[in-house]
């Protein structure tokens, strides 16, 4: 029975009773109370939706009903007599057709999300909020409920105080979209309108309902809650969006566990997936709990239950698990309407709902290393499933329209070391397979299989394309796998700064590092050197423990990588419980101690000055003790890379540097892997620059034939806690480097030397760079991206050895050569000033032209600051010399001198010349002028 209306329900068909074909989740006797003999009421009715029964994701609702529950497995009390009017339930796999990934326990049995999935809604509602007074949807009954002929999306309806509420659900790929239309039913007076929703999370399998966590046999899993910005939550937790949004989760992850990542995605605001035309665009969530379900949510069979929303902080949720977010609440005018627009979503699913139709790619999303997989990930090769539904612009009565040669391409960088199989040997990393025919409301998929080589870690792109017939309609998802760093390593010649993630039963780096160093090939050498915080300078190292980096100054013929698997016996780490880190004050030499990526922001520390309390990465940047930027060493470049601590990843096998800006030694505590799919595993984001007047960054690069230094920076930001959060000190040069570029700070009283340096002040400004090279020779300063700030920003170069200013606007680059190694100091001048016009006023020549000493003056007077460039002229127009190029004059008065040569250096011939004068404001107005010049021998 896929498709019915009310009527079509009167009956109770036994204890096993099942309103649809979604059977493999009806079977739930563990759950009934075994002394009522007629657990269900007579009638009892729901309405259900889903594709192919349920493959990807079903959606039940409750019509009328009670059901009888019992203690045991189901409740931690009973029996309990639960309504299911108005309540909902969510699940996938009614067709045995979940995820392909080879974790997923629920591929036969089919999974469900919600307590009492499928056909027995409750614990899991919505409730419309007017003038912050909640009322549960479906409380006072229901209205007009029908499932549609496409049995793709079902409607029902309540009528609460001052609002008539209407749910339209619908089915798409692997997501429930539920349509909210809030109508105004007071003629006379505008109402505060919101929608609150949330639910028990229980998951079932093998027929069973079971509380959050569930057990499953080949894996003791607990419960797993996953969100990005947080670490996964244990205790009641409370999320506003508004008091604080840096922590505010964009989505919910609810699991059976971190290894079997299964189970739905609560949506907070539109994504890359759910974006679509403005009628299709979801609401924004501005408040999120997380708690125990009786508290957050009621009683189970109470009708009136409206979110009571209580929390006992610091009490654990697990196996209690429930959830509710609010949409809130807007003032809507009499007899109007407002739309509120959510998903609830697999977790496995990479998708995009956008018309006409669905599609979701089921990939890994990690490779790990289990225990006992021998140094290798697994699976692999690995299966990626593009299911294509069509459904939403082709699938309704009257409308319905197939898809036609569905081609369905996947691809990886052609240098992500990933070959899929039935690909050309041209081209292993690209294939595309096609679908015939996608009738409407019909769910296909095709199947891919690939395979990433021995040296691949950390993220893996990939992208998977859809074009179809009619209409050109062409779909684009790109996705990220993250493979676990195995024993193998990577060095460059000369410098390359690591850390080692793993455990060896030789952990001498003369034994680790044997495998790099080629006895037939001579010269070739490994030196280390760790950083001793206290000394600031480099000691020869012989071991290096987990969590901390080191140099490998790698010395081979030739100058390509070597690629070698670690000696001294490795095995795999641990992903929990990394051993504590002491730092000194300054910088200090880290590395992840895990074979995968972990969030920086999840770092907590203890100061030896402040030991009562430990404390969050961010917490500990907002109290000064720590710099907000780590840096590593690009081995390749040869240059440093600066990783924002808020919304960067520490990832396996690089050093970084760390920066402890307090006296006081911090203790720091590396987070445990919370990576979902992570094998045998149970259990806020810095604000960008947004280059306005009055908060700006101007990188500067400096490069020799040789090297670079290319992150750099200056810039003006609003308040001194963004300047504390942006600017960066200047890590120690690595032990092969040769060119450095900081910027002089003083800072509290101290003379520092910055990466990147800020400043509040959105006026005059001056910046001193100092070029640091360890090698003659010519050295270039540039600023990359100065096309990105405000163009009434104005920037002044001044080289104090040469005597020269340059507007930095005119041109793209200085270069200077150093004659010897050590340092030069420029000067960055900053200013903000509107528009401006380039005039020129009086010009006056004055000098002699006769004699060894013969030279002119030339004075001018400028309207504006601008850059100037000043050349003489035949009397043809062809140029003899050139004065000046792209000099930055200040307005006023401004003089040159001309000596009557050449560009050759030879004294020019008697006769009349030109000079002209071109000058140009900051913001590209130019003007001209020309004086005649008389030479007499």
């Amino acid at each position: 029975m896929n498709r019915f209306f009310l009527k079509a329900l009167t009956s109770v068909i036994g204890a096993t009773f099942a309103t649809s074909a979604f059977a493999q989740f009806e079977t739930v006797p563990p759950c009934f109370d075994p002394a009522n003999m007629m657990p269900i009421s007579d009638p009892y009715l729901v309405i259900q939706i889903g594709n192919d029964n349920g493959a990807l994701m079903g959606c039940t609702i409750g019509v009328a009903g009670t059901v009888a529950l019992y203690n045991g497995v189901c409740l931690s009390r009973g029996p309990t007599s639960a309504n299911n009017r108005g309540f909902m339930t969510f699940f996938y796999g009614g067709s045995s057709q979940g995820s392909v990934q080879p974790s997923n326990p629920f591929e036969d049995a089919g999974m469900a999300l919600v307590f009492g999935a499928a056909s027995f809604p409750c614990w899991t509602y919505a409730a419309t909020s007017v003038d912050d007074t909640r009322e549960r949807f479906g409380s006072v009954g229901l209205g007009t409920t029908f499932v549609g002929f496409s049995n793709r999306y079902m409607r029902t309806e309540s009528t609460n105080t001052n609002v008539f509420a209407r749910v339209q659900v619908e089915s798409v790929a692997d997501a429930i979209r539920l349509r909210w239309t809030l109508t105004n039913t007071d003629q006379t007076n505008p109402h505060l309108i919101g929608l609150y929703f949330g639910g028990c999370v229980s998951t079932a399998n093998d027929d069973r309902w079971r509380h959050f966590p569930i057990f499953i046999p080949s894996e003791d899993a607990s419960g797993y809650i996953n969100m990005p910005k947080n670490k996964p939550p244990i205790t009641d937790t409370f999320y506003d969006r508004i008091a604080d949004p840096a922590t505010f989760p964009a989505w919910v992850d609810f699991t059976v566990g971190q290894s079997s990542y299964f189970g739905m995605r609560i949506e907070n605001q539109p994504s890359d997936a759910t974006a679509d035309i403005d009628t299709n665009n979801p609401t924004t969530a501005d408040r999120f709990w997380i708690g125990k379900h009786v508290f957050l949510l009621g009683e189970t069979g109470d009708l009136a239950a409206n979110f009571p929303l209580a929390m006992l902080p610091d009490t654990d949720f697990n196996g209690d698990t429930a959830f509710v977010q609010r949409f809130p609440e807007v003032s809507v005018a009499p007899g109007a309407s407002r739309t509120i627009l959510h998903y609830v979503r697999s977790t496995y699913g990479n998708s995009n709902y956008k018309l006409p139709y669905g599609v979701a790619v089921d990939a890994p999303l990690t490779l790990g290393m289990p225990q006992n997989g021998g140094g290798n990930v697994a699976p692999n090769p690995f299966p990626i499933r593009v299911n294509v539904d069509n459904v939403g612009g082709y699938g309704f009565d009257g409308r319905e329209f197939p898809l036609n040669d569905v081609r369905v391409k996947l691809s990886f960088l052609p240098n992500a070391g990933v070959t899929i199989t039935g690909a050309t040997a041209t081209t292993p990393y690209e294939l595309e397979r096609s679908i015939a025919v996608v009738n409407p409301r019909q769910l296909r998929f095709t199947d891919f299989q690939a395979r990433v080589d021995g040296d691949v870690s950390g993220n893996v792109t990939y992208t998977v394309t859809i074009d179809s017939q009619p209409g050109n309609v062409h779909k684009v998802i790109t996705g990220v796998i993250n493979v676990a760093s195995r024993p193998r390593l990577t060095l460059e010649k000369d410098a390359n700064m690591i850390t080692l993630p793993y455990d060896f039963v030789d952990s001498s780096l003369e034994t680790i590092f044997v495998p790099f160093l080629d006895p037939n090939v001579p010269g070739g050498d490994l030196q280390f050197y760790s950083y001793d915080p206290v000394q600031q300078g480099y000691v020869i190292t012989t071991t290096a423990p987990k969590g901390k980096g080191f140099w490998a100054i790698y010395d081979k013929t030739g100058a390509s990588s070597v690629i070698a698997n670690y000696g001294g016996t490795p095995s795999q780490p641990s992903a929990t419980g990394a051993a504590l880190i002491q730092l000194r004050s300054g910088f200090n030499m880290i590395g992840n101690p895990f074979n995968y990526r972990i969030p920086i922001f999840q770092v907590t520390g203890v100061s030896a000055s402040a030991p009562q309390t430990s404390y969050t990465y961010s917490q500990m940047v907002d109290l000064g003790w720590i710099q907000s930027f780590v840096s590593y060493w690009d081995a390749k470049a040869r240059d440093y890379v600066f990783v924002p601590a808020e919304d960067g990843y520490f990832e396996p096998h690089l050093g970084y540097w760390i920066n402890v800006l307090t006296t006081d030694d911090l203790t720091i505590n590396y987070p445990d892997v919370f990576l979902p799919s992570v094998p045998d595993q149970t259990r806020r984001p810095i604000r960008t620059i947004r280059q306005t007047e009055q908060e700006w960054m101007l990188k500067l690069s400096l490069r020799s034939n040789s090297e670079t230094d290319a992150n750099n920076a200056v810039g003006v930001a609003r308040s001194q806690a963004q300047v504390n959060r942006l600017r960066i000190n200047e890590p120690p040069m690595a032990p092969t480097q040769n060119l450095a570029l900081s910027v002089r700070q003083i800072d509290a009283g101290k003379v520092k030397q910055m990466a990147r340096a800020f400043t509040t002040s959105a006026g005059r400004n001056e910046w001193k760079l100092i070029v640091t090279a360890k090698t003659a020779g010519e050295v270039t300063v540039t600023w990359p991206n100065l096309g990105e700030l405000p163009k009434n920003l104005r920037f002044t170069l001044k080289d104090p050895a040469t005597n020269m200013s340059r507007s930095v606007r005119q041109t793209s680059g200085y270069t200077f050569r150093m004659d010897q190694p050590g340092t030069r100091e420029l000067t960055l001048v900053s200013e903000l000033g509107g528009s401006t016009v380039a005039t020129i006023g009086n010009v006056v020549v004055a000098g002699t032209t006769k004699g060894p000493s013969a030279n002119v003056t030339i004075n001018y007077t400028l309207g504006s600051d601008a850059t100037t460039s000043i050349r003489i002229l035949s009397s043809k127009g062809q140029e003899v010399y050139s004065i000046s190029r792209g000099r930055a004059d200040r307005a006023g008065d401004n003089t040159v001198t001309w000596n009557l040569r050449n560009s050759a250096n030879q004294a020019v011939a008697p006769g009349t010349y030109r000079v002209e004068i071109l000058a140009e404001s900051g913001d590209g107005n130019r003007a001209r002028k020309m004086v005649p010049v008389n030479v007499v021998r």
